[in-house]
């Protein structure tokens, strides 16, 4: 699936406004939703977008497009989610290049797990994801079965021949307070 977009000057300095044309032409259809997802520049903006003539789509307010705003098509068909960058800054630190917003473009819609985890990197051995998800399973584990021997203890208490039944109140006694200075 690809996406055609057009993005057109609206709004404050550094917004625009997104039109959008898929293909397939009937891309979304039964979709849950197709947005623009617009994030780390200060907030989060999520547009949906509305059909226009001709069967495009486009944003009905200017979403970011400059500074640190990642701004990303994303599309959601049953357990499917789509997306295609519309702007995304160069990042040093990961480092990766910047993805322009420009005034047309066609660009492929791919997962949507592949724009959001952009810093993943290929070199990380792929026991280290089993290893940390076991000592998360571990650990979960562990504070399970302190709960349980916990529970165990106070019912085993509980249920003990020579344990002293609880008190119940006296009739009229239950919400009369200690005198001053005795016991409660």
């Amino acid at each position: 699936m690809r996406a055609a977009m057009t993005v057109t000057p609206a709004g404050e300095p550094g917004e625009g406004n997104v039109a959008v044309r898929l293909d397939p032409a009937d891309a979304a259809r039964d979709a849950a939703w197709l947005q623009i997802t617009a994030w780390q520049g200060g907030g989060l903006v999520v547009e949906r977008l509305e059909r226009a003539p001709g069967g495009a789509w486009r944003t009905a307010q200017p979403v970011p497009l400059d500074g640190d705003w990642k701004t990303v098509l994303r599309l959601q068909r049953g357990r499917t989610v789509l997306g295609s960058p519309v702007r995304l800054p160069a990042d040093p630190a990961i480092p990766v290049g910047a993805v322009p917003a420009r005034a047309s473009v066609e660009r492929a819609l791919v997962p949507d797990r592949t724009l959001l985890q952009r810093e993943l990197k290929g070199d990380i051995p792929g026991g280290l994801w089993g290893g940390a998800s076991a000592v998360v399973l571990l650990l979960a584990l562990g504070f399970l079965a302190t709960l349980a021997w916990g529970l165990g203890r106070v019912a085993r208490h509980a249920k003990r021949p020579d344990a002293p039944p609880p008190a119940a109140p006296a009739a009229g006694d239950r919400f009369k307070r200690a005198p001053s200075g005795a016991p409660a």
